[in-house]
């Protein structure tokens, strides 16, 4: 028997007294971990990002304070609701009051706005980009989106639901401003931007942030969306719940 043989024979030996030891302290981690991977995509979608949101009330408004005075407001909301309900062909049917106050405090204007959402199952079966919540009972809904101008700059936008169908358990919403720039202002922005937030604003463009025209770079930059995060103590005057967004895969499933 060579030196080199038992060599390789300890060192097999070893490695197996590792895996066998470490399969025993990690084990239960891992399988732990491998569940909350899977329920994190059992709806057949690939986690592309996650998103904070807020949950709307309708005994008292949710209110979003801007880094500055803004001229637009924008809400990107969309219903949850049960899982037995995640095929209705009607979908759902709710309605948001938003509120702009001035950067003096006075109100600048309210509007009552009426929204649908389609099923679960319906977005799903569109391809388009999938939300879920994790470890949660609820499914989202479609989303839609309110976009909101002033005639005075806004200091401070306040959100409110005012009533849902019955089947509708929650709405939930993400806040944004846009900023006000000049083009010259915006292409300078856009130039600061790191490479993967230039692919973030070229999303909606045709090409990449390499082949985009000076004026394309500006477009882009003007219509940033930042998010808002609500004013209050989070706990006792907004709740906040994390969004999963993913992107379908190859073959659709149903599950029941």
């Amino acid at each position: 028997m060579s030196l080199s043989f038992l060599t390789r024979l300890i060192v097999f030996l070893a490695a197996l007294t590792l895996v066998a030891v470490g399969g025993w302290q990690f084990g239960p981690t891992l399988a732990s971990y491998l569940a909350e991977a899977q329920s994190s995509t059992t709806l057949d979608a690939d986690i592309d990002d996650r998103s904070i949101v807020y949950r709307l009330r309708s005994d008292r408004p949710l209110e979003f304070v801007s880094s500055q005075p803004i001229d637009v407001v924008r809400g990107l909301v969309q219903a949850s609701v049960a899982r037995d309900q995640r095929a209705r062909v009607e979908g759902f049917v709710y309605s948001i009051e938003v509120t702009l106050f001035g950067i003096d405090g006075a109100l600048l204007d309210q509007h009552v706005v009426a929204l649908h959402s389609d099923a679960p199952d319906f977005v799903f079966a569109t391809g388009e980009t999938w939300r879920f919540f994790r470890d949660r009972p609820e499914l989202a809904a479609g989303m839609d989106e309110i976009v909101v101008e002033a005639s005075a700059p806004i200091g401070r936008s306040q959100w409110r639901l005012v009533d849902a169908d019955p089947a509708v358990r929650a709405v939930d919403i993400r806040v944004y401003e846009r900023r006000p720039l000049l083009a010259s202002q915006a292409l300078t922005n856009f130039h600061r931007r790191s490479a993967e937030e230039q692919e973030m604003l070229a999303l909606g463009n045709a090409f990449p942030p390499d082949m985009m025209t000076g004026e394309e770079m500006a477009y882009a930059a003007i219509n940033m969306w930042r998010p808002l995060g609500p004013a209050g103590i989070a706990g006792r005057d907004y709740e906040a719940l994390v969004l999963y967004e993913g992107t379908r895969r190859g073959r659709t499933r149903v599950r029941e």
